[in-house]
């Protein structure tokens, strides 16, 4: 990633060292870069705190630093009313990140960034409503930050500025713009991770996958930010479910999710698929699944499985999704429907208890409570004796876990 800037004929102080900083941060040496935008940052240059900040923030080539990341975060929020820092102060008190965990600190910070057109804060104070998690559960507050999302305007340019600001133009080399389309397509497919993902979610896999996260990172840093898809799968669900004063309308919960479909979102498809199934109209409800795997969402590929063992009884065809799936990824409830196809003998084959149990165990330890149980059942009845003791109250202990 390179930043690219036009230098004026006169320079103050601190922007001499700002443009230092970008100079070294764009030759990869993060540790002079951190120095001269620290002294730009003295001079209260927005930028340069920004940049500062964020490179504390993710660790960027130095030690992560979240402590003197939030303070640089709150100074530019309250010198410069700076959106983008108040969206970080936000986080890192809901995530309890280099300050002590505050919910009302983080609904204080991400409402006034929200407030100032910051698509992301408005996207993650909804959320907060809608799951009552860090703020009281308010589906009208949700649905009123979830619109002020979809009201942000889309860029008609594909130029990406740092923090918003046209002076600087963020430019990727191939590999990077590859990695940065990756990231837009991981927004439109999952429905937009990376609002509500935040450094320390990052840090858990940092190493392997650092250069994704760096470049995902710097995306959510611009003003080329679209959750209209997102927006519009969260508005369905809140009128799907209702809550209290804010009652269920199946009717517009489906024009909701029909939107987010059709704007490309897999998880708006796999939601429209879902409502078309709660509908009893399972054949719409696997064309939108389809449709869904198409953009690569194992979900929807599960869904698709569901379908098969559950309404077609086609227990080879559900077989051979699992299968899909599990040769991406570990997946808890795959290896589930599998233990439950070798498991009941389904395709009219003798029941295999030995690969049950295998897929069972694998299960249970990606978190599956429905494995647990079936394991202590395959225990009870014999056809499964534990290479170590007590291995069936390990069993119980995970089922009451999960559950």
């Amino acid at each position: 990633m390179k930043i690219s800037y036009n230098k004026p004929d006169s320079i103050h102080d601190s922007e001499k060292s700002l443009f230092l900083g970008i100079d070294n941060l764009n030759s990869g040496n993060y540790a002079y870069a951190i120095q001269h935008l620290e002294d730009a940052s003295t001079y209260n240059n927005e930028c340069a705190q920004l940049l500062c900040a964020s490179i504390y923030y993710m660790g960027f080539g130095i030690r992560r630093n979240p402590k003197r990341a939030i303070y640089l975060f709150k100074k530019t929020a309250i010198a410069w009313a700076s959106p983008v820092a108040e969206y970080y102060v936000g986080m890192m008190y809901r995530d309890g990140d280099g300050v002590i965990q505050s919910n009302e600190a983080a609904i204080r910070w991400l409402t006034l960034s929200a407030n100032h057109g910051w698509c992301d804060a408005q996207i993650n104070l909804g959320y907060m409503y809608h799951q009552g998690t860090y703020a009281k559960k308010d589906f009208s507050k949700a649905l009123y930050y979830y619109k002020k999302a979809l009201r942000a305007k889309k860029t008609a340019t594909h130029d990406i500025y740092l923090f918003g600001n046209k002076e600087f133009v963020i430019n990727y080399d191939s590999k990077e713009l590859f990695l940065y389309r990756l990231s837009e397509s991981v927004n439109k497919m999952n429905g937009c991770p990376s609002p509500l993902r935040t450094a320390m979610s990052y840090d858990q896999q940092f190493h392997t996958k650092r250069a994704f996260y760096q470049v995902s990172f710097w995306y959510t840093v611009c003003n080329a930010q679209d959750h209209h898809a997102l927006a519009r799968s969260l508005i369905g669900q809140l009128y799907f479910n209702g809550y209290r004063n804010f009652k269920k309308d199946h009717f517009k919960a489906k024009i909701w999710f029909e939107k987010a479909a059709k704007d490309g979102s897999a998880q708006g498809q796999i939601l429209m698929g879902s409502f078309c199934e709660y509908q009893q109209d399972y054949q719409q409800a696997l064309m939108w699944y389809t449709t869904a795997s198409k953009h690569g969402s194992r979900d929807a590929l599960f869904k698709i499985a569901e379908y098969y063992f559950h309404i077609k009884k086609d227990f080879n065809k559900a077989k051979e999704y699992c299968q899909l799936i599990l040769d991406q990824i570990d997946h808890g409830q795959a290896y589930h429907m599998l233990g439950n196809i070798y498991f009941n003998s389904a395709g009219n084959k003798k029941k295999n208890y030995a690969k049950a149990t295998q897929c069972y165990l694998k299960a249970t330890a990606h978190s599956c409570s429905e494995s647990a149980s079936r394991l202590e059942l395959l225990v009870e009845s014999g056809f499964h004796e534990p290479k170590k003791p007590r291995t069936l109250g390990l069993f119980r202990r995970k089922q009451n876990y999960y559950t």
